[in-house]
């Protein structure tokens, strides 16, 4: 069994183990062996062809480490022997070198630079003993240069090399963005959040009426599906010759799927983009998007209930209304209560804009969450129907 550290964006941990430890049930017959939760992570036992498959199936993780080695380092000498013994053909295509992410914390070893240079050395070192292997094409043809992450903390250093390449939220599919979107991990984890209080996991419907350019659009129509539009680092790893994954492209038994998708937002240019969301999407996914104001008394006729809502509103710069802020979010979520009736819905907010909203009538805040998007501390907020809770 491997060591696997599933890298989570702070705030989001408790939503991230629930996706783990249901996913991982259903797709390998087993609960994951989880040795540690803290703050920006866990960290879990694994074979290498279930925690390399980790990054087809999760979606709000940052990316996927697998630990190489940890063990008390205190000098330069230690470190150049420690990292010329790992065999570094396991994990690096024929004699190239790995980028590297060093932190240090209450560590004698604090001059990174100097870090990075002793670790280039080492590895030289092990190059001129061992030569590097040739990999097959099948192994070269999507290839990416590998990271290895460093983290010296009270002397103690923990050596991890990254499966995921690029982020995980970077799924592959959009080509456009709008001004200060939000992550594609954080809407999944959202969407996460909100599906729990739903009882019919076939036929679900979603809305977001400030869609910008689309995000939670997509991530509801692929909210049941696996990864599987995007290469990934591991694949590239010598290491995994032999290795028999699970198929990348699949749907995941038991997770909601989401028919019908509505997008509305002000700026018809947006819509114009987001347009295209739809011919991108499973087929059992119907995504529309049209211009609307939320605030507007001419907004669209709504055909059916809504399941569930979720809103990424603007704030800080992007609120052109400068005036009243708290009041314009207490607003928005009485406005979203009133007129659209969701079962569920969750607003994102920034944390400097006062207290809280209060529950709007007929509904009862059930989670609650702060983490950063775009570099803004912002609160999130699901409510959901008395009747449902």
């Amino acid at each position: 069994m491997k060591s696997f550290f599933i890298v989570i964006p702070p705030g989001l941990e408790t939503l991230a183990t629930s996706e783990l430890e249901e996913k991982y049930q259903t797709i390998f017959g087993e609960a994951p062996r989880v040795q540690s939760t803290t703050h920006g992570g866990i960290e879990i036992l694994a074979s290498y062809e279930h925690g390399f498959a980790l990054n087809y199936f999760l979606k709000i993780p940052t990316r996927i480490l697998l630990r190489i080695d940890s063990y008390k380092c205190r000098d330069f000498p230690k470190l150049y022997k420690k990292f010329s013994s790992v065999d570094w053909n396991q994990y690096i295509r024929a004699g190239e070198f790995p980028q590297m992410f060093i932190t240090t914390l209450k560590s004698r070893l604090i001059n990174t630079k100097k870090m990075e240079n002793t670790i280039v050395e080492a590895i030289s070192k092990y190059y001129k003993k061992k030569t590097p292997p040739k990999l097959p094409p099948e192994y070269s043809e999507n290839y990416q240069a590998p990271q290895i992450h460093v983290r010296v903390c009270d002397d103690s250093l923990t050596l991890s090399i990254d499966t995921s390449g690029e982020r995980l939220d970077r799924r592959g599919m959009k080509s456009f963005t709008s001004g200060a979107p939000i992550r594609e991990s954080f809407a999944y984890s959202l969407l996460w959040s909100a599906r729990k209080y739903m009882q019919n996991l076939d036929g679900l419907s979603f809305l977001d009426p400030m869609c910008g350019s689309g995000t939670f659009l997509l991530e509801a129509a692929y909210f049941h599906t696996s990864n599987w539009n995007r290469d990934f680092s591991f694949e590239s790893m010598p290491l995994i010759k032999g290795v028999e994954f699970i198929e990348k492209k699949f749907e995941i038994k038991g997770i909601p799927i989401f028919k019908n998708i509505t997008g509305n937002d002000i700026d018809k240019e947006m819509i114009e983009k987001t347009k295209v969301i739809n011919s991108i999407t499973p087929e059992n996914s119907n995504v529309s998007t049209q211009y609307a104001d939320l605030f507007s008394d001419q907004l669209p006729e709504i055909k059916s209930s809504t399941d569930i809502l979720l809103v990424n509103p603007p704030y800080g710069k992007r609120l052109k209304n400068r005036v009243g802020t708290a009041k314009y979010y207490a607003q928005l979520i009485k406005r979203i209560a009133s007129f659209h009736h969701p079962k569920v819905f969750g607003v994102v907010f920034p944390k400097t804009e006062g207290p809280q909203p209060q529950d709007p009538d007929g509904y009862t805040k059930v989670f609650t969450t702060t983490f950063s998007n775009c570099g803004i501390k912002v609160d999130y907020s699901l409510f959901c129907q008395d009747q449902l809770k």
